[in-house]
């Protein structure tokens, strides 16, 4: 079994006390609990996804609605309201559930229909009825079928929600409440020839972006290791073929030099080149059943920003080394303005200026024009790729 190499993160949730990104709608304690509610000893690999995870909403700090909200609940509490019956507080705690985004996760397991089968002795009501009845062997052979997952949507499982979730303390008191899960599970093989080879893209294009990987007793470093060497060097070197032009600028030159090619790209174009992977030919987008802005809050919400770039920093420093590009934090660079969010209604949340002068202080220096710069990106692609004439069009295709 290959293991995950020294130094690379190996649980993106774990950012969160170290760089102070905000944003994290449940901790992974949470998670956890959450975990335990099923069988746990066959999962080698868990983590969460999606907007019940980190939130998908790019704040504006001039919104005063959080603090209205608080300085209305202190008034009621002066006013002497807190004395409402239990009866009014399991409303309002139930109201406050259902506001609660649902929360997403992937579980691999060694075995799908062993697994389902202990499954269906411990939470039976997450399974529809024709599978209920027909038992593991169907569920095993559905899930054959396609991607190779399997979705348990809308189960209800207990958790207790920890009330020093912002804090990040351990000793943090919590209250035992009910969430919404939409769970999916694949077979550990399954899922690293998809971060290997990219066989559908389905889970890894979910790995593509920030999660929250769970601390699995049975952890399958394998899965690690694909995940840093293939699946994220697959999507950094796509998301930099596919840079537009439009997404370069000219660096500082002598201004004597017309052949000066170097560009500064701007990181979170890059970012969201990354997080769009996923949704590219998704008829979704062009139905309009998907949120147009779906990309660019995927990356530009609170925290967001900073959990791509703890993501991608190996990758960019692995590529920096390779002479391919110059990764600089440096104030006298260049620093990228956020990208336009476009028109907003009335009351619309958009970039808060203080999030956008932290997030956009980074930029890429790399010469996307240069013929060997694109096929040594290229060269970094899944070979099912490389193998398409269409995607090899990229390395003679000016950006």
């Amino acid at each position: 079994m290959a293991m995950a190499k020294e130094g690379k993160r190996d649980n993106v949730g774990e950012g969160e006390s170290e760089n102070g990104a905000g944003g994290e709608l449940t901790p992974l304690s949470d998670l956890q609990d959450i975990l335990n509610e099923f069988p746990i000893n066959d999962i080698s690999h868990a983590f969460g996804y999606g907007s019940g995870v980190f939130e998908q909403k790019v704040v504006n700090s001039d919104s005063g609605d959080d603090s209205k909200s608080r300085k209305f609940k202190s008034e009621e509490k002066e006013n002497g309201s807190d004395g409402a019956d239990d009866q009014n507080q399991q409303q309002q705690d139930q109201q406050q559930q259902q506001q609660q985004p649902m929360i997403d996760l992937i579980l691999s397991t060694s075995n799908a229909k062993q697994w389902h089968d202990e499954n269906l002795k411990m939470n039976p009501s997450h399974y529809a009825l024709l599978p209920r009845m027909f038992g593991a062997s169907f569920i095993s052979q559905v899930q054959d079928v396609g991607a190779g997952v399997y979705f348990n949507p809308m189960a209800v499982v207990k958790t207790t929600t920890s009330t020093g979730a912002d804090t990040g303390s351990s000793t943090s008191s919590g209250t035992e409440s009910l969430r919404l899960v939409k769970y999916g599970i694949i077979e550990d093989e399954i899922l690293k020839s998809d971060l290997q080879n990219w066989d559908c893209m389905y889970i890894a294009g979910r790995m593509h972006k920030p999660i929250a990987t769970f601390n699995q007793p049975y952890q399958d470093d394998e899965i690690l290791y694909l995940q840093e060497e293939y699946n994220l060097k697959y999507a950094i070197a796509t998301a930099l073929l596919l840079t537009s032009g439009n997404d370069l600028k000219d660096g500082d030159g002598d201004g004597d030099d017309n052949n000066t090619t170097t560009r500064i790209v701007d990181v979170g174009r890059v970012f969201e080149a990354i997080a769009g992977l996923s949704y590219i030919g998704d008829p979704r987008l062009a139905a309009g059943a998907e949120d147009p802005l779906k990309v660019k809050k995927l990356v530009h919400s609170q925290g967001q920003w900073d959990r791509f770039y703890s993501v991608y920093e190996t990758q960019f420093q692995k590529l920096e080394r390779k002479g391919l590009l110059t990764l600089s934090s440096s104030q006298s660079q260049l620093r990228m303005r956020p990208t336009n969010m476009g028109s907003h209604s009335a009351g619309e949340s958009v970039i808060s200026e203080s999030e956008s002068e932290s997030a956009y202080s980074c930029a890429l220096e790399i010469d996307l024009y240069d013929r060997s710069t694109r096929r040594e990106l290229y060269q970094q692609l899944p070979p099912r790729l490389q193998q398409d004439s269409s995607i090899s069009s990229l390395l003679v295709t000016s950006t």
